[in-house]
């Protein structure tokens, strides 16, 4: 799904049960934004990766060594 249809489908879903929760509305936000992000970046939708191959005259398996650190940081960073 793409990012915008999904903020416009699941948010509306999630702002409830985030506010049940105790969690405030832009982290909420910052939240779901960067586990989009995620998803962009990692197979098997990869979409960022995908868009960046087209850009440079390199496969998505030589971008994606590139986005791997990345993937961490925010796995890490959104898991904790």
């Amino acid at each position: 799904m793409e990012i915008y249809p999904a903020i416009v489908v699941e948010v509306p879903l999630l702002v409830p049960l985030g506010a049940a929760y105790g969690i405030g509305p832009i982290r909420l936000g910052i939240i779901f934004l960067a586990n989009m992000e995620l998803g962009y970046l990692t197979p098997p939708v990869g979409l960022n990766v995908l868009m960046s191959s087209l850009q440079v005259p390199k496969t998505g398996g030589e971008v994606l060594p590139a986005v791997l650190p990345v993937v961490v940081v925010m796995s890490v960073r959104c898991c904790s």
